[in-house]
């Protein structure tokens, strides 16, 4: 006898989280930390930079579910964009299955860091909501993002076109946060995480925030291998004296308290 499949309703998912408050914590550790937080706060649009191990994903994804689960938020959903690009010019040829299939070594990573905060049964119900989105973006093109919060990683490995495409995917009651390492940038020439920075300083409900060495939190040998392969401790061009970064009027000398979802100022459209 064929064994029944049981089909779970949005409904059953839903119930699952039912009475259950999700309490997010984001706990800056270093002062370039600090800056990201306080930025994505006062900002429609922050573009990040910095080395690998300090935390931009991370804390990014945090906050961003924060605003998702604070009560009486603008924020609907996700997105995650991410260019569809092997690193250091590895080529692993067509990947086989839909397009959820193919995405799926780019989808890893976000979930990697989502499972920092949150439970993966509560990842899967928020993706089976449609209130998790992970787009490619060769499907970005032609939409509008309303009430949501936008991240795209690797931001160094696109073109100023593709970049410029995803600026303006942002909508009413949106916020954005470009992560990008100009050290990790595939190409000698002039990308979109440069071409951005130089053109969008200065803009009004636009932050810049630009980590250094001193903001590796994920394991300490990085700072001293990152060190090494440059040869020397050098900041890279890109720093706050170049660009026009936030004007942060809160105290910076010790890092943040963490931030619970209720600490939140929520901007409205």
């Amino acid at each position: 006898m064929a064994k029944k499949k049981f089909k779970r309703s949005n409904t059953d998912f839903r119930n699952e989280r039912e009475d259950k408050e999700i309490d997010i914590v984001v706990s800056a550790k270093t002062i370039g930390q600090k800056k990201l937080i306080i930025s994505i706060k006062n900002n429609d649009i922050v573009i990040c930079t910095g080395p690998a191990g300090t935390g931009k994903t991370y804390l990014s994804t945090g906050t961003a579910l924060q605003y998702l689960f604070a009560p009486q938020s603008n924020i609907k959903k996700l997105v995650f964009m991410r260019p569809a690009k092997e690193a250091c010019d590895e080529h692993l040829g067509a990947l086989p299955g839909e397009l959820s299939e193919k995405m799926s070594p780019w989808i890893k990573p976000i979930m990697d860091n989502m499972e920092e905060f949150i439970s993966t049964s509560i990842i899967k119900n928020l993706f089976w909501e449609k209130k998790i989105e992970v787009v490619p973006l060769a499907y970005a093109r032609g939409r509008s993002l309303n009430n949501a919060f936008i991240i795209l990683d690797e931001a160094q490995s696109t073109t100023d076109k593709q970049l410029l495409m995803v600026l303006t995917r942002i909508g009413k009651g949106s916020k954005m946060v470009i992560n990008g390492d100009l050290d990790q940038k595939d190409s000698v020439n002039l990308n979109g995480l440069d071409d951005a920075m130089n053109r969008l300083q200065g803009v009004q409900g636009l932050g810049i925030v630009n980590m250094d060495g001193e903001d590796i939190v994920r394991h300490p040998m990085i700072k001293e291998i990152l060190k090494r392969y440059k040869g020397e401790c050098q900041k890279s061009e890109h720093t706050s004296e170049n660009y026009n970064t936030t004007d942060f009027t809160e105290d910076l000398e010790e890092p943040q308290l963490p931030i619970r979802a209720e600490d939140l100022i929520l901007r409205t459209a």
